[in-house]
């Protein structure tokens, strides 16, 4: 191991530089912190206006299509993949909150 460290020493301009090869927990989930929440604010506010627009579109080209294909791929059908997506997304933030990656 000492060979290794001796390995991993660099002189540099007269200043000794060591790497450490130890992990700290701490720095790295302050730093995950630090990018999602910003993230999982922006999800948290953008997916439900996201899934009404893609509700109205759904809608508005389920409305523009002859009786025979609206009897073969109903609205509701859709709707409901849609509103499952959201509230499947919608979970992640309380999976963030239940392993205390949220602050």
């Amino acid at each position: 191991m000492n060979k290794l460290l001796l390995g991993l020493k660099k002189k540099i301009g007269g200043t000794h530089i060591w790497y450490d090869p130890a992990f700290n927990e701490g720095e790295a989930m302050a730093l995950f912190k630090q990018w999602a929440e910003p993230i999982n604010r922006f999800i948290l506010w953008t997916v439900p206006f996201i899934a009404l627009g893609a509700l109205g579109y759904t809608w508005i080209k389920w409305s523009a299509k002859d009786e025979d294909e609206k009897e073969q791929r109903p609205f509701m059908k859709s709707a409901k993949k849609i509103i499952f997506t959201a509230i499947f997304v919608e979970l992640g933030s309380a999976i963030f909150r239940i392993f205390g990656l949220n602050t």
